[in-house]
Order: C-alpha cells, then sequence, then structure tokens
C-alpha cells in the first residue's frame, strides 16, 4: 500500500501522499499510511482510527462520493482546520474509492506545485482502486489463512478422538474375548 501511494505521489509530481480505509460503521476511519514526504517534519499528533466528521477536507471526498480537488487549500472557506503540527497544505486532490455504494477507503496527494489536473484524477484514482483490490484480496488471504489453522487443529482433534475409539473399540474386544475364554 506504501508503494503504491508513493507511486501516486511521483506520477502526480506531488509533495504528499495518504490513505485511509474506512471502518464498516462509515463513521469512523482508519490511518494506513502517509507517503515519507508527507511525514517529513510532521509533528501531528495522529490517532490510528478518528471519527470521518472530524476529517478535514480531504474527507470530502468521503461526504461527496467523489473525487475533490483543492487548488488553495489555505483559503477554502469551508475547510476544517488541520491539526497542529501537519504538513502545510497548498493544493490537494482526495479520490474515494467506493465499493457496493459505499465508501471504502480515501487516498489523496497533495502540494504539487502547479494545479491538478485530470489525468491526475485518474491516475490517483486507478491507483486507489488497485490498491483497495490488493488490500482485500490480502484480507482474504489472511482469513483463509486464520480458516485453514483452524482445521487443522480440528482435524487433529477428530484424528485424536478416532484413535481413542479405535483404542477403546480395541480394549472392548479383548475384554469380551477374555471373558469368553474365561467362560
Amino acid at each position: 500500500l506504501t508503494q503504491g501511494l508513493e507511486l501516486a505521489q511521483l506520477l502526480t509530481n506531488s509533495g504528499i501522499g495518504f490513505l485511509h480505509f474506512i471502518n464498516e460503521d462509515q463513521e469512523t476511519l482508519e490511518l494506513v499510511t502517509w507517503t515519507a514526504n508527507a511525514l517529513k517534519g510532521c509533528t501531528a499528533v495522529h490517532d490510528a482510527h478518528c471519527p470521518i466528521s472530524e476529517a478535514g477536507i480531504w474527507g470530502d471526498c468521503f461526504r461527496q462520493k467523489r473525487p475533490v480537488v483543492f487548488k488553495d487549500c489555505a483559503n477554502y472557506a469551508h475547510k476544517q482546520g488541520l491539526p497542529e503540527g501537519h504538513a502545510p497544505l497548498q493544493r490537494l486532490v482526495s479520490v474515494p474509492v467506493i465499493e457496493g455504494g459505499a465508501v471504502r477507503m480515501m487516498i489523496g496527494v497533495g502540494n504539487k506545485p502547479i494545479d491538478y489536473e485530470d489525468l491526475d484524477i485518474e491516475a490517483v484514482q486507478l491507483i486507489g482502486n488497485d490498491l483497495w483490490r490488493i488490500a482485500q484480496r490480502n484480507r482474504a488471504e489472511q482469513q483463509l489463512q486464520q480458516q485453514l489453522v483452524a482445521l487443522v487443529a480440528i482435524n487433529a482433534q477428530l484424528t485424536e478422538t478416532q484413535n481413542q475409539l479405535i483404542q477403546s473399540e480395541k480394549m472392548s474386544s479383548i475384554g469380551l474375548l477374555a471373558a469368553g475364554i474365561a467362560h
């Protein structure tokens, strides 16, 4: 995910990048990664999870369910303030990844020296969609691995139970045989 985000930053000639997952409740987001440039000099305190209602202008793509572009972040009338110590924003592109009618991920880049173009938005959107598919595949693989571990444990338990049953049947047969001989 980080490599894909770094690629989006590079392809758009941006200075920073971010990627957030939106939780199932569609009310909280999970910070996944920032680009190395975004973290340079950033002293803002950030939690791994926060309410989407506290998201700044970069969260507008979630609220509008479409890509948003800000050419002059400092003078945008409806922006929420950035946390203290956050990297300054001059320009920003923020793109939602939508699946099943819900926003599942937000990816964005910022601080390109010149205005963003449609090609930049399209590149971020394509990379975001691919990164979401990668994340979903990784989650599915982890879930399958957990299920495999559980099945192997259940299989071992069944084998042990079967062995105990066979041993019990052998002992029962020996007891019957001994009783028959004694009779």
